[in-house]
């Protein structure tokens, strides 16, 4: 409850804070610094303040009109505001993207968009798209979301009794702190069960509050759009996408169910429209919202591109798929919506909140187009990529003839230059996406590769003349396993390459540091953190740990080296991307030197006797 309904407390650490970081000007540094990295910004609404209508827009996903014409403004001050189709298509060439691109959209297509919006963008002539989830237009049914939240607004129990886990639950609504509490816990759980156990929940929530939205909804603040608006939008600079049919999660459902909800809502939009957007909005849009399934199903249906809600800025190393937006909801504030779309924000929160840890296949499992791509990105993490890389080739020397066994090669970084040197190469990943993708960019006879893991190899004893194992030993509970297969399968005296991350590198220690200092401070601060996302969980190592790790299993280190010696902090390194490489690339060649600690990263070559 203290989300919906904070103390005077609360909110003046809020206004301080918001204060507190629009006095160090972090909104406009990060504009300076981010000129070659397209944001994309996600509204659902806009609409004035409303009486009477039980809990509606509790949770402040419409803004109100004064605010969205001053963000509009500033938005128009401070970037080049593109159509989305344009943006997408010059995000799939680097170089192609103008200082400071932005692109605005909407998801759902509620009515408000039309009576609220769309005057303030035909008036600053700015293009927008409109993301439709197509019931709310034809037939005309509620989402799922907001029949929940007017049977608990508008019913008149004191309490509802729902069945939940295998028993029965009671749920308070005698006071607005009490409904706005019970909805937000009923929506989350429906967004967990699949469509069909999600829907008869929400009938049970009906039937108990007696309170149904289908009964006024075409009077109600929740109604869609109408073909007639649309495209009178249309004329006037706004694109249309499709976003399902009726908001399902798409992960909760079947192949065939997901692919009827796009399928539907496109093939709708396309009979009653001239033009449709090739671009897909996930609903919720999360992590978990879809996989790879639902990605094939775009793919299949032509759509180049889809938006997540995962709060980032876009480059062209981003897998097309999976391009995030940050989402302004509950941004009336204008200190909170420049930290917002400034990225600010979201990047606190990755650091500092706590994250659930992903498995390292599902994570790269999801990003395999983009961590191809962001090996040549002029980006810190792209600099970091291709040094690893360039060390590595170092390391390997001569190859013709030898047999090269790639751990972890993801979508094949070190597969060409492999080739070319006249190695069989065996290319071996966690992430079946990896794997399909190396072998859509290399076909050659002296290349195999297969879905595997480090520490179950399955290859014959002594068969192979070098092991790499880059961005691999990090992601592993325990070291045992995996240099046990590797001393199995390589040859006497044969080699093994690995990266690790140095645990006593400047700026990992900075990182815990400010994890240490803020951890408690940042809970006041979750409340404003919006969704994120949820990166992988992994080791970091000293130098004296690699070392002994080593000659426990009987290894023999024979090159020792730093890589990516990233001396800007945070967030200095996130608002000088340019400035942190530069300086990196200056200090590479301190890579073997005593002062190699301070890489964030060491790459090592162990011998086997």
């Amino acid at each position: 409850m203290i989300a919906f309904f904070p103390t005077a407390a609360g909110n003046t650490a809020k206004q301080w804070l918001f204060t507190a970081l629009d006095i160090l000007q972090l909104p406009r540094l990060a504009l300076l610094s981010r000129r070659d990295q397209a944001t994309i910004v996600l509204y659902h609404g806009v609409i004035p303040p409303r009486s009477g209508e039980g809990i509606f827009n509790y949770r402040k996903k419409f803004i109100g009109p004064q605010a969205f014409a001053e963000q509009l403004v500033w938005l128009k001050r401070h970037y080049v505001i593109l159509p989305l189709a344009e943006l997408v298509e010059r995000l799939a060439g680097p170089g192609q993207l103008p200082p400071r691109a932005l692109a605005i959209t909407f998801d759902d297509g509620y009515d408000n968009v039309y009576t609220h919006a769309f005057p303030h963008l035909r008036r600053l002539n700015i293009p927008a798209s409109v993301f439709v989830a197509t019931d709310l237009v034809q037939p005309g049914k509620p989402l799922w979301f907001d029949r929940l939240e007017y049977a608990i607004g508008h019913s008149r129990k004191n309490s509802i009794i729902l069945p939940w886990d295998g028993a029965f639950r009671e749920f308070p609504l005698s006071t607005l702190a009490e409904r706005c509490a019970s909805d937000q816990t009923i929506r989350q759980r429906i967004k967990l069960l699949t469509a069909r156990a999600g829907s008869k929940l929400l009938e049970a929530v009906e039937n108990q509050a007696g309170a149904e939205l289908a009964k006024t909804f075409s009077a109600s603040p929740y109604r869609g759009l109408s073909w007639e608006q649309i495209k009178e939008m249309q004329g006037s600079g706004i694109t249309i996408g499709a976003h399902t049919r009726s908001h399902s999660i798409l992960s909760r459902l079947t192949p065939a169910e997901a692919e009827e909800e796009i399928t539907g809502s496109y093939l709708l939009l396309r009979q009653r429209l001239k033009d449709v957007l090739d671009i897909f909005a996930y609903p919720n849009g999360q992590p978990d919202d879809f996989d790879a399934s639902t990605i094939a199903i775009l793919r299949q249906n032509g759509f180049r591109a889809a938006l997540s809600t995962i709060p980032d800025l876009a480059g062209s190393a981003r897998n097309p798929y999976v391009l995030p937006r940050f989402t302004l909801d509950n941004t009336d504030d204008p200190r909170l919506f420049r930290l917002t779309v400034t990225g600010i924000r979201s990047m606190l929160s990755q650091l500092l909140r706590p994250r659930r840890a992903l498995a390292a296949d599902e994570y790269f499992e999801t990003s395999a187009e983009s961590y191809a791509k962001a090996y040549g990105e002029p980006t810190p993490e792209g600099f970091s990529f291709r040094e690893r890389k360039r060390l590595t080739l170092e390391m390997i020397g001569p190859i013709r003839d030898q047999r090269v066994l790639d751990i972890g090669s993801g979508p094949g970084v070190l597969t060409e230059e492999l080739l070319e040197a006249g190695a069989s190469v065996m290319a071996i990943d966690i992430a079946p996406a990896m794997i399909e993708l190396l072998k859509a960019r290399f076909r050659h006879p002296r290349l195999e590769a297969q879905v595997g893991n480090i520490e179950a190899l399955g290859l014959p004893e002594r068969s192979c003349d070098i092991a790499i194992a880059l961005g691999v030993f990090e992601y592993l509970s325990s070291d045992q396993h995996a240099l046990g297969e590797l001393k199995r399968v390589l040859k006497e005296s044969g080699r093994a390459i690995a990266s690790f991350p140095n645990l006593w590198s400047p700026w990992r220690l900075w990182n815990r540091i400010l994890l240490a200092i803020f951890k408690f401070p940042w809970r006041a601060f979750q409340a404003l953190s919006g969704h994120k996302p949820h990166p992988i969980q992994h080791r970091e190592y000293t130098a004296a740990a690699i070392r002994r790790v080593a000659r426990q299993y009987g290894f023999e280190i024979t090159d020792f080296a730093g890589y990516n010696f990233k001396l800007l902090l945070f967030p200095l390194d996130r608002m000088f991307p340019r400035l942190t490489v530069a300086a990196a690339e200056r200090m590479a060649s301190l890579a073997r030197t005593r002062l190699k600690f301070l890489a964030t990263g060491y790459i090592v070559t162990m011998k086997k006797p």
